[in-house]
């Protein structure tokens, strides 16, 4: 324990150097965008089943962002890795700790399309070594389709808006 605080203050104190950054606080990302699509997801988690809640960003017909919401956690805004062409992942928080895949899709069918899985960069000790792990949040998520027409309504405001990043859930899921 001692050596991993050793190094984590070793490195903290080197990268400070290294930079002439005076921001203390991490960047918390703002997303631009035209349009927002929410999706009722049931995803299997460790112990049940559950449902969770992702607000899709859309700018320009292009998906740019997301953000899920589960029953008591909201993640950071993950932003959308547009190099990675086989999926949509979208990628964020601090040290880009959470990950959410799901299959490729666009602004047109993303209503009907599956999502993959949620994970969490956690450390874990593997063979005796504190190692960083992808734990799975929740995988094999398939769209409510019921809960998901009962939240989105009929038109979208097309006015820019910005998503930011919410502390606290903002409610209950349907």
């Amino acid at each position: 324990m001692k050596k991993y605080f050793i190094f984590t203050l070793l490195t903290i104190l080197l990268s400070a150097c290294a930079t002439k950054q005076t921001q203390t606080t991490p960047h918390k990302p703002s997303v631009q965008f035209d349009t927002i699509q929410e999706i009722v997801y049931q995803c299997d988690s460790q112990n049940n089943s559950q449902k969770i809640l992702v607000t899709y960003a859309i700018a320009e017909s292009e998906i740019v962002a997301a953000q899920i919401r589960t029953r008591n956690k909201t993640t950071p805004i993950l932003i959308r890795n547009k190099n990675i062409t086989k999926n949509n992942t979208f990628i964020g928080g601090d040290n880009n700790r959470f990950t959410w895949i799901t299959e490729s899709a666009n602004h047109n069918n993303l209503i009907r399309t599956r999502a993959n899985m949620l994970t969490e960069k956690t450390n874990d000790t593997i063979n005796g070594k504190n190692t960083v792990v992808d734990k799975v949040l929740f995988k094999h998520c398939v769209i409510d389709k019921k809960a998901t027409n009962k939240i989105n309504p009929q038109s979208n405001n097309s006015k820019k808006k910005t998503l930011k990043n919410q502390s606290k859930s903002a409610g209950k899921l349907p």
